[in-house]
């Protein structure tokens, strides 16, 4: 009986999996890891997601055309915090993804072989032709 709970519980995960999407799963933890163990560097996104949102809102009030040095080096500084927000963000998901993707894949080989050992396990009785 227990094994059987096991296998059912086990292709409902994959097939939620599935349903849902690894790589939409992949994100949801990352987010909640990083939330969990990297709150400085999480801090330092928002902080810089922010300043980004507001230098954005400056440069669209500034006019390339009347103040072109004003709206360069706002420009400048936008692209300057996207790089570094891109740097920040990249590092850690990839190798987060990465991690994440080795783990599945050893789960599902644990499932496979415990599957295949109970199958080995309980051979299937032949059926009786009357």
């Amino acid at each position: 009986m227990d094994l059987i709970l096991t296998i059912f519980l086990l292709v409902l995960l994959t097939q939620a999996i599935s349903w849902i999407g690894q790589s939409v799963l992949l994100d949801l933890a990352y987010a909640l890891y990083s939330r969990l163990f990297n709150g400085a560097k999480v801090a330092q996104q928002r902080s810089l997601k922010t300043s980004i949102l507001n230098t954005k809102k400056e440069l669209l009030e500034t006019s390339a055309q009347d103040q072109f040095a004003k709206w360069a080096k706002l420009r400048r500084k936008i692209d300057k915090e996207l790089a570094e927000l891109e740097k920040l963000s990249s590092v850690s998901c990839g190798a987060w993804q990465m991690a994440c993707k080795r783990v599945i894949t050893m789960l599902e080989r644990v499932v496979r072989d415990l599957y295949d050992s109970a199958e080995e396990a309980s051979p299937q009785e032949p059926i009786k032709q009357e």
